[in-house]
């Protein structure tokens, strides 16, 4: 008989919490809502939420939903670096997502990420 009660265990109360950070938490935040898991979207989101204003890259929050969107901007924890800090943020997301839609449209969705996660290795390489 297999059982993962364990496996889920550990990957819960010891992977997630090492992992789950500021480039992580976009992802986290979709599956968890995707799973119905909102103790762990809660998480993310706040993670999000307080660092916010350390984010550089839209590419991170483009595929978030408009929905999980509003509940990051609404977010008690929210720390955006002010209203302009929060102003970018939201523009950055936006120009990503329209930019992530019309690719989608034009079915070059593929080789299009390929080059987004090659300009984030470039950019994220010391």
């Amino acid at each position: 008989r297999f059982d993962i009660r364990e496996l889920h265990s550990e990957i819960s109360l010891k992977f997630i919490p090492r992992d789950l950070e500021l480039h992580t938490a976009p992802q986290y935040c979709m599956a968890a809502d995707d799973l119905k898991d909102f103790e762990l979207r809660d998480r993310a989101l706040n993670i999000l939420a307080e660092r916010l204003d350390k984010l550089n890259n839209g590419n991170l929050l483009r595929e978030m939903s408009p929905r999980l969107m509003r509940s990051l901007v609404q977010c008690e924890r929210l720390n955006a670096g002010g209203n302009w800090g929060l102003s970018e943020k939201v523009a950055m997301w936006l120009r990503s997502r329209d930019e992530l839609l019309s690719v989608r449209k034009t079915g070059q969705f593929d080789s299009h990420i390929a080059n987004i996660n090659n300009k984030n290795n470039v950019q994220n390489t010391p």
